[in-house]
């Protein structure tokens, strides 16, 4: 123990090194990425100028001092006072390349790509100092043998404790009666706050209770804990997910004993004020400095340190749906296409192996589709299950989009506590599927993660309406390759612009080659299209086909007239109930005929895709 405690005081020693060399590569990298757009625009923008500014020896500050100088002149003269201020503060003698105002606007330009090369070199020199320490000092080698020698002690003090205590037996009958006994046996107990109460024997009392996520333990059962404590810890994050509180038809006593308004962690830090010892766990182990970045600037006031190393992975990516209204029942299918279709193999990543993917959206809904469209790797939750989680990668599907989106809906969604969340749970890479322009007019958090994906984020990563549907055009915006199926519609095909649609599509599917002996007709009867003999359906399937019910499109051989099969095109109206019961109706009675059916709804993608396989199957089973 006296070797352990050596070592740790050493550790201690040399742990603000540590932190400092987290901090500085942090800073490194925001101020290489500025430096990186500061050149794009200045070449894009910018005559190039060449000034010796080095031989001045400016810092960063002296930098910045002297552009708020320049600034300060504007466009009129130097005069002799402004030489004597040049030459005393910047040791600038000759001021011909601050003549006019031209010249000091590309001086102030060239000084503001000195500032970076100076802010960054003084940094990297601050990190080799401290990385130079942690050498010498051989810090890692320190942590292993600390790590190694702890583990050995505990291993020591573990096997000691029992090989002098008696095996003596405890089931779930007999452990209160003898609970000193039982607690020297097992001296750390895992409970919940709800079940601790009634798991200790009567009076008991443990020298800790350590309160885990405890933004999200209600009041009552946390306050239940303490009671069985002589001390409390209680771990939690205010700017996680909070509680989800339960109905209760009684008045706090006080404000912030409220059990409906406060988590107990809420409720001890407003109870028991600045007497309570608070500790900020900054230092974050988890995520890729890119990822927890934006967490921290968002949401942490930049006071954490990601302790992770940037090795110029991918560690963002943005997939933009296109426009239009996909969001059904607070599910979104186009988003999930949009997905799949920007998806790297397995193998492309070890870390997506080891770590594995997760996937998690806002709702049930979005979660339950999640399940018959994505990969089976992926583990697919709500943002709210799957806090205290982590996954190598995480994707975060946003759903909603902003036809029909109420208020309520967008504000649940951009909650700040649910956003840091959803991103904080990926390691290695974070994915959002997003909508366009739904969040990004709030000057919300989703808002804010957009902006920093594109900012961080190669372009490579940043996918824009990865998948269209010929259906886009049901909407007033829509994808500019979409324009020339847009004025090939007729409107004399039907009222309805997405049976427009789907009739330019398949007239233009058979005068292709391999379908040229195909045609087609719209509003096909039911009772027309149906040749089987009429006891193979039910009363109710023969009033159907009596009253009017037909098929949008139904698919024929030109010669012979043969039906092939029929298309129904499904609008949101397809999921109502009464709407639900006609088209099963038309299933059966399609099913016990014998003609194939395909269904193509409006929120779907891969439209013209889909047509020509299923022409290409009924020819094939025929």
């Amino acid at each position: 123990m006296q070797q352990i405690e050596i070592m740790l005081h050493q550790l201690k020693q040399q742990f603000d090194a540590f932190e400092d060399a987290a901090r500085l590569r942090a800073e490194i990298d925001e101020l290489t990425i500025e430096e990186r757009y500061l050149k794009e625009w200045q070449n894009d923008n910018v005559p190039v100028l060449t000034l010796p500014l080095s031989k001045y020896g400016l810092s960063p500050k002296k930098c910045t001092d002297l552009m708020a100088y320049l600034e300060y002149l504007s466009a009129r003269k130097v005069r002799v006072k402004d030489r004597i201020e040049l030459l005393l503060n910047f040791r600038i003698l000759r001021t011909g390349p601050f003549k006019n105002h031209e010249k000091r606007k590309a001086a102030i330009y060239a000084l503001q790509l000195h500032y970076y090369e100076q802010a960054i070199a003084h940094r990297r020199a601050l990190l080799a100092s401290c990385e130079d320490i942690l050498e010498r000092r051989n810090y890692k080698a320190l942590q292993a043998s600390l790590a190694a020698a702890s583990m050995e002690y505990l291993k020591h003090a573990v096997h000691d404790r029992f090989s002098r205590q008696e095996s003596q037996a405890f089931d779930v009958d007999n452990y209160r009666k003898n609970f000193d006994a039982f607690l020297k046996r097992f001296p750390i107990i895992g409970s919940s706050t709800h079940s601790i109460v009634n798991s200790l024997a009567q009076g008991a009392l443990l020298d800790y209770v350590i309160i885990d996520e405890a933004s999200q333990q209600d009041v009552v059962p946390g306050v239940l804990a303490f009671a069985c404590a002589r001390n409390v810890v209680v771990v939690g994050d205010r700017k996680q997910l909070p509680h989800i509180p339960g109905k209760l038809d009684l008045a706090a006593p006080d404000e912030f004993y409220d059990c409906a308004k406060y988590s107990i962690l809420e409720s001890c830090l407003g109870v028991f004020g600045d007497s309570l010892p608070v500790t900020l766990l900054k230092e974050h182990y988890r995520c890729h400095p890119r990822i927890i970045q934006f967490c921290n600037q968002q949401f942490y006031n930049n006071q954490l340190i990601p302790m992770t190393q940037d090795a110029g992975e991918a560690a963002l990516k943005l997939i933009v749906t296109a426009k239009g209204n996909h969001t059904r029942h607070y599910s979104n299918l186009r988003e999930l296409d949009s997905l799949l279709a920007t998806l790297e193999s397995v193998e492309g990543s070890s870390w997506e192996r080891e770590d594995g993917r997760g996937f998690i959206a806002p709702f049930n809904a979005q979660v339950a589709l999640s399940n018959t469209r994505l990969p089976a790797d992926f583990v697919k939750d709500t943002v709210h299950k799957f806090q205290g989680r982590e996954c190598g990668e995480v994707v975060f599907s946003t759903v909603l989009d902003r036809k029909g989106s109420s208020k309520r809906d967008l504000s649940f969604v951009d909650d700040p506590h649910l956003v840091n969340v959803a991103v904080s749970r990926a390691k290695s890479r974070f994915t959002l599927v997003t909508g366009e322009e739904v969040f990004s007019t709030s000057r919300g958090h989703i808002a804010a993660l957009v902006r920093h994906i594109e900012y961080y984020a190669n372009e490579k990563h940043v996918f824009r309406a990865p998948v269209i549907s010929a259906f886009d055009l049901l909407y007033r915006e829509f994808d500019e390759s979409l324009d020339s199926l847009n004025a090939r519609l007729r409107p004399d095909d039907s009222r309805y612009k997405s049976e427009q649609i789907v009739a330019q599509l398949l007239r233009e599917a058979t005068g292709r080659p391999e379908y040229s002996q195909l045609m087609f007709h719209a509003q096909v009867a039911l009772i027309q299209l149906v040749r089987s003999p009429a006891e193979q359906f039910t009363e109710r399937e023969k009033d159907f086909m009596k009253n009017r019910a037909s098929c949008d499109f139904v698919v024929y051989y030109k010669v012979g007239k043969r039906p092939l099969g029929a298309i129904e095109v499904d609008g949101g109206y397809h999921e109502l109930a009464p709407q639900c019961e006609r088209d099963g109706l038309k299933n059966g009675i399609l099913q016990k005929a014998g003609l194939p059916l395909l269904r193509l709804r409006t929120i779907e993608s891969h439209i013209e895709s889909r047509i020509h396989q299923f022409l290409s199957d009924c020819t094939r089973i025929d």
